[in-house]
C-alpha cells in the first residue's frame, strides 16, 4: 500500500476591523482620501477596574485629516482602549484634538509625509512610551530618545513622559511650550530650554517633583500662571532680571523664585 502525502495550505483570513470609515478633508472627494480604521490588537487594558480589549487605530490614505470638535471623532467611544495609533504614508496632515484623551495610548508611529500636526492632537496621553517618525521627514524631529515630538518650526507637538530621561532637554530652534506639556513629569530630575523659548504656557512645568530648579532664558516674554506650581519644597524658579513674573507663577511655600541678569548674577525675590 503506498500513501500519498499532498501538503495541504491552509489560509487565515485577516480578522475585519472592529470599526472603520473615512476622516478626510470633507472639500476634497468627500473625505474619502483619508481612511481609519480600528483593529483589536490582543492587549489588554484596564478601563476604570475593568479590563477590555486593546485596539490599533490605524488613519490612511492620502491628504488631509477633516477638521472637527474633540467629541465628534468617530472613534471617540473607544479612546480610553486605544494603545497604538499608526498614520501610514501619504497622509500629510494630523488635526487638532485627534487623539486627545486616548489615556491608555502608548506608542505613535508617524511617516515623513506628514507636514503638519494640529492643536492638541495627542493631549491627555499621558502613557506615552514610544514616538516613532519615519527618515526623511522635512517637517518634525524626534528627541531626547524617542520622547519629544517637535516640529521644525519652533512648536512642540506630542511628549512621551512614560519614557522620557530623567534629564529633559528642549531643542533648540522651540519658541513656545504649550499649557500642561510636561504636567506629571515625575521622573524628570533636570530642564534645560534653549534660548529660543518665548512664550511658557500654564502649567507646563507643574508636578514635577524631582525637579529642583528651573531657568527661563533671556528669550522669555510670557509665562502663564502654576508654570512652577505644586513641586518638592526648596526649588527654585530663576528669570531674567526686569521681567514681570505672574501671579500665581509659583507656590511660595515651596518655590523660590530668583532674578538674574544677562551676565549671570543673582538677586534673590
Amino acid at each position: 500500500v503506498v500513501l500519498l502525502c499532498t501538503p495541504v495550505t491552509t489560509y487565515i483570513a485577516a480578522a475585519e476591523p472592529v470599526a472603520r470609515g473615512t476622516c478626510g478633508d470633507e472639500r476634497v472627494n468627500d473625505g474619502k482620501d483619508v481612511t481609519w480604521k480600528l483593529e483589536k490588537n490582543g492587549d489588554k487594558v484596564t478601563v476604570e477596574g475593568v479590563e477590555k480589549d486593546a485596539y490599533t487605530l490605524t488613519i490612511s490614505g492620502s491628504g488631509a485629516m477633516t477638521e472637527t470638535l474633540y467629541e465628534s471623532w468617530p472613534w471617540k467611544d473607544y479612546r480610553s482602549a486605544i494603545t497604538e495609533v499608526m498614520v501610514e504614508d501619504g497622509v500629510t496632515s494630523l488635526s487638532g484634538y485627534a487623539f486627545q484623551g486616548c489615556s491608555a495610548l502608548s506608542t505613535v508611529s508617524l511617516p515623513a509625509s506628514v507636514k503638519t500636526i494640529g492643536f492638541a492632537a495627542f493631549y491627555g496621553c499621558y502613557a506615552l512610551t514610544s514616538i516613532t517618525l519615519a527618515a526623511g521627514s522635512t517637517a518634525f524631529e524626534v528627541s531626547n530618545n524617542g520622547a519629544l515630538l517637535a516640529g521644525k518650526d519652533g512648536t512642540l507637538v506630542a511628549y512621551a513622559r512614560m519614557n522620557s530621561n530623567e534629564h529633559l532637554i528642549v531643542p533648540a530652534g522651540v519658541t513656545e511650550i504649550p499649557e500642561n506639556f510636561f504636567n506629571n513629569a515625575t521622573n524628570v530630575t533636570s530642564v534645560s530650554l534653549p534660548a529660543t523659548v518665548e512664550t511658557i504656557g500654564w502649567g507646563a512645568f507643574t508636578n514635577m517633583p524631582k525637579v529642583g530648579a528651573l531657568v527661563l532664558p533671556p528669550s522669555v516674554t510670557s509665562v502663564g500662571q502654576s508654570v512652577f506650581g505644586n513641586m518638592t519644597s526648596g526649588s527654585q524658579l530663576f528669570y531674567k532680571s526686569g521681567f514681570s513674573l505672574p501671579a500665581a507663577v509659583v507656590d511660595p511655600n515651596f518655590t523660590t523664585t530668583l532674578a538674574y541678569t544677562v551676565e549671570g548674577t543673582q538677586d534673590g525675590k
